[in-house]
């Protein structure tokens, strides 16, 4: 958390601010603290994970953990999508010659961001493949079991002919 601040400090400087870059230093000081926000949810999720009050609210614990860790992607994700179309405007590339240490700083956080939602891309492929064949071998052992019950049926009025 210290080096988002830091770092961030150190893109936005201490510099006068002109029209032109209004929008990525505001892009920047966003992604600051929504970083910022996603640490404090992460040690609340630890604190509240060590707590003896959620020993016997099991269920509501995981729906904490769970919708503070969605919250925090959803964040992300939303301003990832903002900040591309931040940087690649028209208004950024007239901006790029005069403030190119915050546009590479940006870059860097972009395409970090990028790597994370292709991870997660992945990852939601994987359990729908996962969910897919899950679904599928069930089916093939429903329909084995229908073949089953009849080739009984039909042995059990053979017999009896």
């Amino acid at each position: 958390m210290v080096f988002w601040f830091f770092m961030s400090l150190m893109a936005i400087g201490f510099k006068d601010i002109t029209d032109c870059d209004t929008k990525l230093h505001v892009w920047l000081a966003v992604q600051c603290f929504i970083t910022t926000f996603e640490q404090l949810l992460q040690e609340f999720r630890e604190r509240i994970t060590s707590s003896t009050y959620w020993e016997d609210r099991r269920t509501m614990l995981n729906v904490l953990k769970n919708s503070s860790t969605l919250l925090g992607e959803a964040l992300h994700l939303g301003w990832w999508i903002y900040g591309q179309f931040v940087y690649y405007s028209p208004e950024a590339y007239e901006c790029s010659d005069s403030d190119s240490e915050l546009m590479d700083f940006m870059s860097i956080l972009l395409l970090l961001q990028t790597f994370k939602v292709i991870l997660f891309g992945l990852a939601l492929l994987v359990v729908a493949l996962y969910v897919c064949c899950k679904y599928r071998k069930d089916s093939h052992a429903r329909d084995q079991s229908k073949g089953i019950i009849r080739s009984l049926a039909a042995m059990k009025y053979h017999s009896l002919v």
